[in-house]
């Protein structure tokens, strides 16, 4: 279960969804100067995660499987 990134973070999730979350805010003026579009994808791989909103990012010390799922889920979600 839960191994932590050392700001605290799954790194499962961090790699996944979040750093591609910094990457598009750190490139949104360059985006809108060009009026560029961000294409998000994912892969089957979140149908291994719970599919309740309400619970998808208070998830902690769950399976590997779920913790990946959840990162691909939060990809086309987010």
């Amino acid at each position: 279960g839960g191994w932590l990134t050392v700001d605290g973070y799954d790194y499962i999730v961090q790699n996944n969804f979040l750093s591609g979350v910094l990457m598009e805010l750190r490139l949104m003026p360059i985006l809108r100067a060009n009026r560029g579009v961000v294409v998000h994808v994912s892969s089957l791989g979140h149908m291994f995660s719970v599919q309740d909103p309400d619970v998808i990012l208070k998830l902690s010390g769950a399976g590997r499987h779920d913790e990946y799922g959840r990162s691909k889920l939060l990809q086309i979600a987010g």
